[in-house]
């Protein structure tokens, strides 16, 4: 397969994994006036909360893929950069803010990822 093949399925997976976070965001906010076992027992049976995991069983299968045909060495760290797409989306899907510390935090995340991968070849 090509590498352009793996990255697009990377992209993918990330995508997944980032509405799944969106998802259980969402979940969990709609439930903040329950306490206790009731704050958990209501998520659970939280539409967002089942979509998510729809998300969370793509993710994982597209993932689980990779690692079939990828080396550990390089497909983990590449999953990363879904981590950094997660914070971005955020941003702009939950309205949540980035400082500028937490943006250069993120962005020498990135770097280093780039870094260990990169290595690899």
């Amino acid at each position: 397969m090509s590498l352009l093949y793996y990255f697009i399925l990377f992209i993918l997976g990330g995508v997944a994994e980032t509405l799944l976070h969106v998802c259980l965001k969402r979940s969990t906010l709609e439930h903040l006036d329950a306490r206790g076992i009731r704050y958990y027992l209501c998520i659970i049976k939280d539409y967002w909360f089942y979509l998510g995991m729809l998300f969370y069983i793509v993710d994982l299968v597209i993932y689980m893929y990779l690692l079939a045909h990828l080396p550990l060495s390089v497909a983990y760290p590449i999953t990363g950069l879904q981590k950094i797409f997660i914070i971005f989306s955020s941003r702009y899907l939950l309205k949540e803010q980035l400082s500028s510390v937490e943006f250069v935090g993120v962005s020498l995340i990135g770097l280093g990822i780039l870094l260990i991968a990169g290595a690899q070849e």
